[in-house]
């Protein structure tokens, strides 16, 4: 996909933009991700569901670790 260099340029501002110190065991939400990965919430529930975006179950929600989230999108440009 042609996007996914924009998108990891993107989430690197993301992450540079903040004030606050983010680690690979950062735990985003769904909403985090879709934002991050300029995708609807039912588009990452898709990929959660295929198991292609590795995620863990609190309750009622669902999380992703940022780390996680980074190798997802290296593979997915990778794989372009």
């Amino acid at each position: 996909m042609c996007y996914l260099r924009t998108l990891t340029e993107t989430v690197t501002v993301l992450d540079m933009n903040t004030s606050t110190s983010h680690t690979d065991d950062d735990l985003l939400t769904v909403s985090d991700v879709a934002e991050m990965l300029h995708a609807s919430r039912a588009t990452v529930f898709r990929i959660l569901r295929a198991g292609t975006l590795p995620s863990i179950k609190v309750g009622k929600s669902r999380l992703v670790r940022r780390g996680t989230l980074h190798r997802f999108i290296r593979a997915q440009e990778s794989a372009a």
